[in-house]
């Protein structure tokens, strides 16, 4: 875990984030939606928050959603990440009961993200390969983020911006003055489901 040096939670609030999560998912399966009580949490999860929520069945992504810019409680934004990524990532078949024995959670509390100029993607790839944050890529109306855990599949910078830019809309070998690059810092928390 790589911690938010603005904002640092404790392991109970992550196991809480978790939990929230967890629960979230159990909603969606019985078609309820039931937001969190704040009274029964911390202050600190209660300020908005940027999050994503990651669910991965016997080690494979299922579904990933999430939120870059603080809008709403921290402990709400989980909830309802956790329900979207069951259900609502173009990518996957809706999160299936029978999937439950091997699903794992993963909530990550994202940092502010924060502007970085380069003059060219060799810069991006060298400043990278020494950094590995999470990164967001936009231009016009395309935009893509990688969080930092994608470094575990995507070691090289040139791999890892070449599958960013993929999921951006563009050619892996895209490149332009335009494109805008920000980085971010996540806390993170994983666990298997709890029925």
């Amino acid at each position: 875990m790589s911690a938010i040096s603005s904002q640092p939670y404790s392991d109970k609030e992550l196991e809480d984030l978790l939990n929230i999560a967890n629960r979230g998912i159990s909603d969606y399966l019985r078609e309820i939606y039931e937001a969190p009580d704040p009274s029964q949490y911390s202050e600190n999860l209660k300020e908005n928050g940027a999050c994503f929520v990651t669910l991965e069945v016997s080690g494979q992504l299922q579904g990933c959603l999430g939120i870059i810019e603080p809008e709403r409680p921290l402990l709400y934004e989980v909830y309802n990440k956790a329900q979207a990524a069951s259900s609502r990532d173009p990518r996957f078949s809706p999160l299936e009961a029978y999937q439950l024995a091997d699903l794992t959670i993963e909530v990550s509390v994202l940092s502010k993200p924060v502007p970085l100029d380069v003059a060219s993607e060799h810069e991006l790839e060298e400043y990278l390969s020494h950094n590995r944050l999470g990164v967001i890529l936009s231009d016009d109306t395309h935009r893509a983020l990688f969080l930092p855990q994608v470094w575990e599949q995507l070691h090289a910078p040139r791999e890892f911006l070449y599958h960013l830019k993929k999921k951006a809309g563009w050619s892996g070998s895209y490149w332009s003055p335009s494109i805008t690059i920000q980085t971010f810092r996540v806390i993170s928390i994983k666990g298997a489901y709890k029925p």
